[in-house]
């Protein structure tokens, strides 16, 4: 039976709420009991610990104390902090995610594959395992590394590809930008004419997009400053792009 390590967070389910603790289940490691010492549940005196918790919620909570020849888990609420919560429970999801994808690939080809196995195996390169399913969809390498069948593999490609959106990035890049002589503002509108640019500060703008694909954004917005060069054209101007330190 596979036990967290002190100072591992958990999942908890409370199962018995007692007036100097409760009892919680832990279902990341197959129901195991653990304890929530009442001065454990807050960082502040407690008077009555129904105000804090209740039967059948589902905490985050850190291990404090492992005992594993007596059975015995020490859990605490107060000592995590909102942003360890948050990725925790994030994590969780993403690995029930993940392990969704291995069930589903291995009912499309009617395999009878243990699909913890394979979990197991996608575990062993990726501490992440969705990952793994975010690189397939991008095809990047490293994802040859986990030991399963081609045949699977394609599935997961394919499954990969079709339920895994990338998500929407905004890259911005910006750009220096000096037009000499009197008529010099009149030439900048017109070389910026339906180009979406963002004034900074006297000679510096930025330009920006959205996509999936940050590379790809990267070079749309070159051009489009490349574009606001040659509309210039002779006018005399001296254009800097401020490269990403």
């Amino acid at each position: 039976m596979e036990y967290p390590k002190k100072n591992d967070l958990v999942i908890g389910e409370i199962k018995k709420i007692l007036p100097y603790g409760a009892f919680c289940i832990l279902p990341e490691y197959g129901n195991m009991e653990a304890f929530l010492h009442i001065s454990e549940v807050a960082p502040r005196w407690i008077k009555n610990i129904h105000e804090f918790i209740s039967e059948k919620q589902t905490v985050v909570a850190r291990v404090t104390r492992l005992d594993p020849q007596k059975q015995q888990i020490d859990i605490s609420l107060k000592r995590v902090n909102e942003a360890e919560k948050k990725e925790k429970i994030e994590g969780v999801k993403r690995e029930k995610r993940a392990k969704k994808f291995v069930m589903v690939a291995l009912k499309n080809l009617k395999s009878k594959t243990d699909a913890e196995k394979i979990f197991a195996e996608i575990k062993k390169v990726y501490e992440d395992p969705l990952d793994f399913f975010e690189d397939l969809r991008d095809e990047e390498k490293g994802t040859e590394k986990v030991d399963i069948t081609e045949k699977l593999l394609n599935e997961f490609i394919g499954i990969a590809k079709k339920y895994l959106k990338k998500p929407i990035v905004t890259v911005t890049k910006k750009f220096n930008l000096h037009v000499f002589g009197p008529e010099g503002v009149e030439h900048l509108k017109e070389a910026m004419k339906d180009i979406d640019v963002l004034y900074l500060g006297p000679g510096n703008y930025s330009v920006k997009s959205k996509g999936q694909d940050p590379k790809a954004l990267e070079q749309e917005l070159r051009e489009t400053i490349k574009k606001i060069d040659e509309n210039l054209g002779a006018i005399g101007h001296v254009l800097e792009l401020e490269e990403d330190k």
